[in-house]
């Protein structure tokens, strides 16, 4: 009769205490509310307001971060926030 040895733990269970590491942005998150390669290459995307509250944003034409339907339309910088295309 042979005798089966299992491992006490898999590889995938090694990792399981491991610390998530996080995602570093590829471009600065505004914190003044200005936006686009005239403020710095700052996005509004992940912006959050004067009370710590999380606003999905997107960048005017103007360089100011807005939740404005009519804004995040026509003129919105896609590489600074988050655009609505009507």
């Amino acid at each position: 009769m042979s005798t089966v040895v299992r491992p006490s733990s898999t590889p995938c269970d090694d990792d399981k205490d491991a610390p998530t590491p996080t995602p570093t942005p590829s471009v600065p998150v505004s914190k003044d509310g200005k936006c686009g390669s005239a403020n710095g290459g700052q996005t509004c995307a992940g912006y959050k307001n004067p009370f710590g509250e999380s606003v999905e944003c997107c960048c005017k034409e103007s360089g100011r971060c807005s939740t404005d339907p009519w804004a995040c339309g026509v003129g919105c910088d896609e590489k600074f926030g988050n655009c609505k295309k009507y």
